[in-house]
Parts: C-alpha cells; sequence; structure tokens
C-alpha cells in the first residue's frame, strides 16, 4: 500500500512535517496506539463508538491554568446516540484542538478511546479476547490505517518544543471551552481534577 500523505490536525503548528506516517501499534497487553492522519480522526471514533455497548461516558479535560499537565475533567453518561451526537455537533472542533484531550468509554466494559495530545489515540481494549482483538484491528485497517512497520514516524517525533506548538482552536467563533459550557445543559459535569 503506497504511503498516503499526512495532515496535521489545526491546533499543532509543526516546523517540520515531512516523513509522518499514519500507523499503529498494539501493545502485548492489547493496549492500541494508533497515530491517525486528521481526516481519520473523526472516523476512528465514530467507528469505535458503533462498537462498544449502549452505556457510554463521554470525557474532556481541561488544562488548568496553574500546569498544562493538570487537569480538570468531565463526564457526562450517555447513549450511543447523544455520544454520535456529540461528535456530529462537536467533532471537528474537538479533533482538531490541540490543547484539550476527550474520549469516550464504554461504562459497562471499560474499553475507552481517548484523543490527546500530539495526534494520538489510544485505545483500551474491552478485554483481551481474540474475538475483541480482530474487532479493534479491522476497525483500525478499515480506515486503512497500517500497522508500525518500523519507520514509521509520528507527530510526537517531530515535535520541536522550540519551534512548535500546541494551539487552541475556534471553528465559526466557537473553542472547546464554548463547547463544555453547552454540553453542561445536557448534563456534562466536573468530575475530579488530576491533581487531587
Amino acid at each position: 500500500m503506497a504511503q498516503k500523505d499526512f495532515k496535521v490536525i489545526s491546533g499543532i503548528v509543526l516546523s517540520d512535517a515531512d516523513g509522518l506516517s499514519e500507523y499503529y501499534e498494539k501493545f502485548p497487553d492489547g493496549f492500541y496506539e494508533v497515530h491517525p492522519s486528521a481526516e481519520n480522526m473523526i472516523p476512528l471514533c465514530k467507528a469505535f463508538i458503533e462498537l462498544i455497548g449502549k452505556n457510554v461516558m463521554f470525557f474532556i479535560e481541561l488544562p488548568k491554568d496553574t500546569d498544562e499537565f493538570e487537569f480538570d475533567v468531565y463526564e457526562l453518561k450517555c447513549t450511543k446516540a447523544v455520544a454520535n451526537a456529540i461528535i456530529k455537533r462537536y467533532g471537528e472542533l474537538l479533533v482538531n484542538d490541540g490543547v484539550y484531550n476527550f474520549g469516550f468509554a464504554d461504562l459497562d466494559s471499560g474499553a475507552e478511546i481517548y484523543f490527546t495530545f500530539f495526534q494520538t489515540v489510544s485505545i483500551t481494549p474491552v478485554n483481551k479476547s481474540i474475538d475483541n482483538d480482530k474487532k479493534l484491528r479491522r476497525m483500525i485497517e478499515g480506515l486503512e490505517i497500517p500497522g508500525d512497520n518500523g519507520t514509521s514516524v509520528s507527530v510526537r517525533d517531530k515535535f520541536d518544543p522550540d519551534k512548535d506548538d500546541l494551539a487552541s482552536i475556534e471553528i465559526e467563533g466557537e473553542n472547546v471551552v464554548d463547547a463544555v459550557e453547552n454540553l453542561k445543559e445536557a448534563g456534562l459535569t466536573f468530575a475530579y481534577s488530576t491533581d487531587e
């Protein structure tokens, strides 16, 4: 399969984006780390929501002003329909922002997809069954994201803190903080701080 052009999300400013690869790695504990191109971020999220059970948790981490590695975490227990509605309404904003982390979890099994810094997506599987592993691999490879070939290069590999930046973005005058405020009306609540 020919290597396609890798698109960086809007909230990441890279001085050198040459040679970036779209790929995934699977670790011995069944955990997957995916480095998707920008156009595959939302489809990956939608595919995961389709794969999991009906009781879902949306979560989002807002960096605290005091420390960029400490967060206030907000959660919303919801149905798959609501999870899909969140992605339909706020997906482009969430996946393209370079500062805020978010994800969805299956409340019954504990499976989780987590969109985090440097355009990295981690997937914690439902369990370690062969059937589950096949489903996750099929989900990822269905988006034509190949496995790591040993020469793959991620955004994290190329990111130079002296030259590059992670930035918050706006789409049509709306940012992630606005989205959080709007989702509070649907039941999104503060859950905990990571420094507690």
